[in-house]
């Protein structure tokens, strides 16, 4: 179980799947009914990672059976939060959800268990997030936050610092979103999760494209993609991808930057953080390319293969874009500041 988490952080999800496969055959043949549990909702959060979100629910929803038959408030706990995660997808019951994380924040609250608390907290930022509201998630994101600082878990600060670079960005302050994204960063690569480095490399991009610096965000997005493939995580490459589609469009081609937006749109891995910023970009392409010649441009995209797309954008690397003379201040408009 411990290895699958070592492959987990360096991104080999693959490895991970095997070890957590065998790891849960040999709990439920020795009849460790807490480690199965384990197994079965770290099962459900590789799902997650692996960008298949229909498999996250089944495990999560064995897990917690198995827990409460038990009557395992720690194995409950764990499982109840996996189950949050999975319910609370676009679709899902969003009630059930958030009645699941907040079951679970209280029971780890109460075992004392800040570790999972801080994933609780998270998790529970991204409901409201996905639910719209910005001040409840950006609370859960800094209690989390400062309960990683105060308790020492480097390993809390990562994620919940790029998520709440995306309610920064949400709120339309750049500025902040890009330290948030730095400090993901920087712990991200001091303690060698690589899982989430292409998400923070990513979101520095899209704060200097906001920032108006096309030079800046074509070297964090082009750092971005290439650590989604080193770490064979194509899922996290769509959040890139979108950052590369508004490239393409400031530098004057939408048709292309729309083919990509109809890919990442059609893609059913896509998280609320590509699906936001694709809908936004698209809202924009909307008022610069007629009407037929965008529908056909997201027609084309969503027939495209994502590898294809990211292997053609390692082979061109910087070539693949053209900074306008300008600089690009001028995004998506025809050639006019």
């Amino acid at each position: 179980m411990r290895l699958c988490e070592c492959r987990g952080r360096l991104g080999d999800l693959a490895g991970a799947q095997r070890d957590l496969t065998a790891g849960l055959h040999l709990a439920r043949e020795a009849g460790d009914g807490r480690l199965a549990v384990y197994a079965l909702c770290m099962l459900s959060q590789l799902a997650y990672a692996a960008g298949k979100p229909g498999e996250m629910q089944p495990p999560a929803e064995e897990a917690l059976a198995l827990a409460r038959a038990a009557g395992d408030q720690e194995s409950e706990a764990l499982a109840l939060l996996r189950l949050g995660v999975a319910v609370g997808r676009p679709g899902g019951d969003s009630a059930l959800a958030r009645q699941c994380l907040e079951d679970s924040l209280a029971l780890h609250r109460c075992l004392g268990n800040t570790v999972q608390v801080i994933r609780c907290l998270n998790n529970l930022g991204e409901h409201h997030r996905w639910q719209g509201d910005l001040d409840a998630a950006a609370g859960c994101y800094q209690e989390a936050i400062a309960l990683s600082r105060q308790s020492g878990y480097r390993t809390g600060l990562c994620v919940p610092s790029f998520n709440l670079g995306e309610v920064m960005t949400a709120r339309n302050d750049p500025a902040a979103a890009m330290r948030c994204y730095q400090e993901g960063l920087a712990v991200s690569e001091e303690i060698g999760y690589r899982a989430n480095i292409p998400f923070c490399l990513g979101g520095l991009g899209h704060s200097a494209l906001a920032m108006g610096d096309l030079e800046a965000a074509r070297g964090y997005l082009l750092r971005a993609l290439s650590e989604a493939v080193e770490t064979r995580s194509l899922s996290r490459g769509l959040y890139v991808l979108v950052g590369f589609a508004r490239m393409k469009a400031m530098c004057g081609d939408r048709v292309r930057a729309a083919e990509w937006v109809g890919l990442t749109l059609s893609r059913p891995s896509r998280d609320l953080d590509e699906q936001q910023r694709a809908e936004a970009l698209l809202a924009e392409l909307r008022q610069t390319l007629p009407a037929d010649e965008l529908e056909a441009a997201l027609e084309r995209g969503k027939s495209l293969d994502l590898q294809a797309v990211v292997d053609e954008l390692m082979a061109e690397g910087s070539d693949a874009f053209v900074v306008p003379p300008s600089g690009g201040s001028s995004a998506l408009h025809d050639g006019t500041s």
